[in-house]
């Protein structure tokens, strides 16, 4: 199965429901090192899980894309 990312410049993820977000590096490089799983909420801030739930403050948020969770 093929899986699809999308820009965030170009389509928002679903509101409140986790995604695989990929984060360009300071090379502007992505790699696996800078995937995170991640919720975007309908106030407009990301969220993420590494032990607990943190609110990110974010700049070039529209760099980022994000592919969403399989289905259980």
């Amino acid at each position: 199965m093929m899986m699809k990312w999308y820009k965030v410049s170009e389509e928002l993820p679903p509101i409140n429901k986790p995604v695989f977000v990929a984060m360009p590096n300071y090379y502007d490089q992505y790699n696996e090192n800078f995937v995170y799983i991640m919720e975007y909420s309908e106030n407009g801030c990301w969220e993420y899980y590494d032990g607990g739930t943190e609110y990110v403050g974010v700049s070039n948020a529209d760099r980022w894309a994000y592919i969403e969770l399989p289905e259980e």
